[in-house]
Order: structure tokens, then sequence, then C-alpha cells
């Protein structure tokens, strides 16, 4: 079978949807090494899937034509991959992050659409007012033309069932997984030189995600400053945002009087992250709303336990292996992480059950009923 993907995300995109894709595409390669794939991406420059691409016969990459500006990738992955997708005998067509080629549908290739989340609709004032404009045309159009639509949640199912009216019949819950690499429990020399390389000696909280308001890490501060006396642990955050939230967020922590209790690293490789999860004594996730939550999962799969918020996907997501918190409260939050984190029988606890419920989200497991969607999709 050749399969084609909007690949753009999994060569641009350093989180979030990048993760996504390339983790499905690197899964599919390794269990079924019988198809071939062809990744189509505006031009590039990143080292993501660089050793895949270079050693395997059966990844293919789909740039634009060289005469074309690049200014118009976006025409070219919207007006005119169909074209690309005929040339190259494509089979099926998977777009991987909430959007399809606009004709894809008069092309007779079968193909499906992975819808993320609908946050736009459900809080369109997290959002600027253009960007809640092209993604209502975007996302809507991608369900109406797709054959399948693949929801990462049974949140994202409902939300799409509401906003957009389409049948229960058309959409497919396929979870996400993460990378294989958070499987790795066992791995002490690794573990220690991220101790090193990071100087993390000493207990701590842990947020691992995008710097927002949606995510509420200002929230988490808040609840580490009302603990913060009482505590041994420090906090531990990473990720990145735009500038005005990471200078709020650095303002924040110097006014409480926590630059010494509190770090932040804007750039942490992938690699090292599976390390830093094992090392955290607790995984706090204090989100308002997610259409899945992959930290998480990470979370889970690291045997770390959770706090994280009511509401959204998060109890189908973190189950039995979490705390739970209303959303935006941070007294209610900093008080949860500090009963569990003197609480070493309620933390081993929540690891076990954690880790026995993320293995419905197991690589294996998801990556073959993706493949299963696709033959069927085919057949």
């Amino acid at each position: 079978m050749i399969i084609g993907f909007d690949a753009k995300r999994a060569f641009h995109n350093n989180s979030g949807l990048g993760n996504y894709s390339r983790t499905l595409i690197k899964n599919l390669h390794q269990y079924f090494p019988e198809h071939e794939y062809m990744l189509f991406t505006p031009a590039y420059k990143t080292n993501h899937l660089h050793r895949l691409v270079r050693q395997s016969s059966k990844i293919n990459v789909i740039t634009p034509p060289e005469w074309l500006p690049k200014k118009l990738s976006a025409v070219w992955r919207t007006m005119m991959m169909s074209n690309s997708l005929k040339s190259n005998k494509v089979q099926l067509y998977h777009g991987l992050s909430n959007e399809l080629p606009q004709q894809i549908h008069k092309t007779k290739i079968p193909s499906l659409v992975t819808i993320h989340d609908l946050i736009f609709l459900r809080h369109p004032e997290w959002y600027p007012k253009i960007d809640v404009f092209f993604y209502k045309a975007k996302f809507k159009r991608a369900c109406q033309n797709a054959d399948i639509i693949v929801a990462i949640s049974e949140q994202t199912k409902a939300d799409i069932i509401e906003f957009y009216k389409i049948k229960e019949e058309k959409i497919k819950v396929i979870y996400q997984s993460c990378d294989p690499l958070f499987y790795d429990l066992d791995n002490m020399p690794y573990r220690n030189e991220v101790i090193s390389k990071y100087k993390f000696d000493y207990p701590f909280f842990f947020y691992v995600g995008s710097l927002n308001e949606r995510k509420n890490v200002h929230v988490l501060i808040d609840a580490f400053a009302h603990i913060s006396e009482k505590t041994d642990h420090n906090l531990v955050l990473v990720g990145d945002g735009s500038k005005h939230y990471k200078d709020s967020l650095n303002e924040q922590i110097i006014k409480k009087g926590l630059e010494h209790r509190i770090s932040m690293f804007h750039k942490v490789p992938n690699d090292d992250l599976p390390a830093i999860y094992q090392l955290a004594n607790v995984f706090v996730y204090p989100s308002s709303y997610e259409g899945f939550g992959i930290p998480i999962i990470e979370a889970l799969s690291s045997k770390t336990p959770v706090i994280t918020s009511e509401g959204s996907c998060f109890k189908e997501t973190a189950g039995p292996g979490a705390v739970y918190t209303k959303p935006g409260d941070f007294k209610s939050l900093g008080e949860a992480m500090y009963e569990l984190s003197v609480n070493d029988a309620k933390q081993k606890e929540l690891a076990e059950n954690g880790w026995q419920h993320g293995q419905r989200f197991y690589t294996e497991k998801t990556t073959k009923a993706m493949n299963a969607l696709y033959k069927s999709l085919i057949n």
C-alpha cells in the first residue's frame, strides 16, 4: 500500500502535532514495513525523521516543485497537492493535523483526517479572532471531505458531533501513543547523566508542555508558591511559548521570590524527557482543556504519579493514575501537590494504576488499530 501523509507538522513542529505525526510515521514504518510512506511537506531544515528518511527505502519525502516560491507552500498544500498525490500513485491519504487538500474528494483517493481538538470552538476567547475564522473553515471542510475522521479521544469525538453534526459512524477513536523511549524504565546510567546535566539533585514537581494561558502554568506557579514554605520539593517547568507569556512567568517567579526554587527550560531534547519524567516525584498538568494530553501518557508510561484537572478529556487519559483538581484553583492544586508529595504509598498506588491504564495507549496497539483502519478504507 502506498500511503501519503500531510507531514508538514512532522518536520516543522517540535511538540504537540509534530510529536503525533512523527510517532505515528515511525511506528507504522516499524510494524508495517511492507507499505510505502510518502511524506508531503514544505521544504524544511530540521533534523526531524532525518535518520529514518535517510536509511529507509520505504520513506519518501515530497516537497513543492522548485519553481514555486516558498511563500506559496501553503497554496501547494491546500490547492495543488491533489495532483502530486496522483502522480505519486498514492492509494490512501492521511491528513495528520486537522486538514486535507481542498480537492482530495475529487481524486477518488480514500482519505482520512485526524482531528486533535476543537478547543477554538469550545473556547474561542483563547485564540486570535483571525485564527478562529480560518480554523472553522479548514477543520469543517476536512471533516466533510474525509472518508473517515480519526478522533484522538472520545472527548474530541463528542466535540466533532456537537459542533459539526457529523454522523457518529464516520468517526473512529484511535488514541495517541507516546514515543517508545518512555517505555524504558531501567536506563539508570542515562538517568544519572540527566541528573548531572540539569543539576537535579533534589525532589521536584514537573510540568512539560506549551507555555500559554490555557495550560495554566501561571496557576501552577501560584500553587507552588502557596506550599513552598512547607515542601522540600522544587518545581521544574519544560516548554516554550510566546515571549510575552514567558516574560510574565519569569516576572511572576521573581515577584514570589522563587527564582532559586523554580527552574524553567525552553529547549530540552526529546531524548532527555523520559529520564526527567522518571526522576520527578509528581507530574503536574493543570491545563483547562485538551483534546488528549500526551504529556499525561508520557507520565503514566514513566510510572510517575499525575495531578491534572477535572473535566475535558483528563479522566479518559489519566484514568486511575491521577489526582484531579478544579482548573484555575491554585489553592486546591497546591494542597494536592503537597499531600501527594508527602504520601509515598499514594504515589506508588497512582504510579502502578496509571501504568496499567496506560497500556491501552501502547504503541503496538494504537498502530495496529490505525493500520486496520487504512486497510478497511482500501478494501
